[in-house]
């Protein structure tokens, strides 16, 4: 096989998938990441344990505080302490971040 890169991890931790994406750990279980089901990384391994919420958006933890990331790695909400942040919160942020369509169409 020429200009293939086979990459093959050991996880010591892998959740349910929830759609295409799977919170998974390959050390201990401090550091996990997100798979997708052919086991290529999605996001690094470098968070606490977290879940797939969906519309490519991950909720992360560092601790105990928690964030909510894209695929990119673009906070959507920023870490924070408490409780993980609920649906109708991550939605209403995810809205509020969004540019009107007059500004996309830049009229």
């Amino acid at each position: 096989m020429e200009n293939h890169t086979v990459v093959h991890y050991a996880f010591k931790f892998v959740d349910t998938f929830i759609l295409d994406f799977a919170n998974v750990s390959i050390d201990d279980g401090t550091a996990f990441g997100f798979c997708d089901r052919k086991g290529n990384f999605v996001i690094e391994a470098q968070y606490g344990a977290g879940a797939y919420l969906g519309m490519n958006y991950f909720l992360i933890s560092k601790g105990n505080e928690f964030a909510v990331i894209d695929k990119n790695e673009n906070f959507i909400i920023t870490f924070s302490c408490g409780d993980a942040p609920t649906f109708s919160v991550v939605i209403q942020q995810i809205l509020k971040n969004k540019k009107p369509l007059k500004e996309w169409l830049k009229l």
